[in-house]
């Protein structure tokens, strides 16, 4: 599509046992920001902490929206990895913005979907055993991987940050996302998420 923004994140290495919630935690975050901007803090939008990272970070309130990305999450782990080294495997996610926009065919008015931005992650997962005993060499070694992970956080969401704020004046009026797996434009769960949730009369309306 011509007028797709393509959003591209660096590439991002996890040890296992924090991936889920890290991935969790940026789907949750770039969703936010192209939220509605009227949200407000404690009805729409709730404050949240990772049980293994520092920090204080928001997310929409709305079970749908946690749901879809915990099952995509999910996918992600049993199907979309592929073994590149020792306690290495490789993959990506993706989250396209789209619009329906209508079409007309020989069998009746339809609709095409149009995605007109796409973020995508790269994601290297490290499976090597976290070391739980409480010898000198475990604890640095947790310490380490913890301060690794903690810094590789927050420039993946600085960057999420910056690139959140290109192409705002470009925003269709309404629209919807989906998450996919391995970079494919169309969600894996083969479902659209949804557009409409209790209290608010669409999701994606600017």
């Amino acid at each position: 599509m011509a007028n797709r923004h393509d959003k591209p994140l660096p590439e991002i290495e996890l040890p296992r046992y924090l991936a889920s919630e890290t991935l969790s935690l940026i789907l949750h975050t770039i969703i936010l920001l192209r939220a509605p901007k009227t949200l407000s803090m404690g009805v729409d939008v709730v404050e949240f902490r990772l049980e293994d990272l520092d920090g204080v970070y928001q997310k929409l309130k709305y079970a749908e929206v946690s749901k879809n990305i915990d099952e995509q999450v999910d996918v992600f782990f049993k199907t979309g990895l592929t073994d590149i080294g020792p306690d290495l495997s490789k993959g990506s996610l993706s989250l396209c913005f789209h619009v329906n926009k209508p079409t007309n065919s020989w069998f009746g008015p339809k609709t095409e979907k149009v995605t007109f931005e796409r973020w995508s992650l790269p994601v290297l997962i490290n499976t090597t055993p976290r070391p739980l005993d409480d010898s000198t060499a475990s604890v640095i070694e947790r310490n380490r991987t913890r301060v690794t992970s903690q810094k590789i956080v927050a420039d993946v969401m600085a960057r999420v940050y910056d690139l959140s704020l290109e192409g705002l004046e470009s925003l269709p009026r309404e629209y919807q996302y989906d998450i996919a797996i391995g970079g494919a434009e169309e969600s894996t769960g083969g479902r659209d998420s949804f557009t409409r949730m209790a209290g608010m009369p669409m999701l994606f309306n600017t």
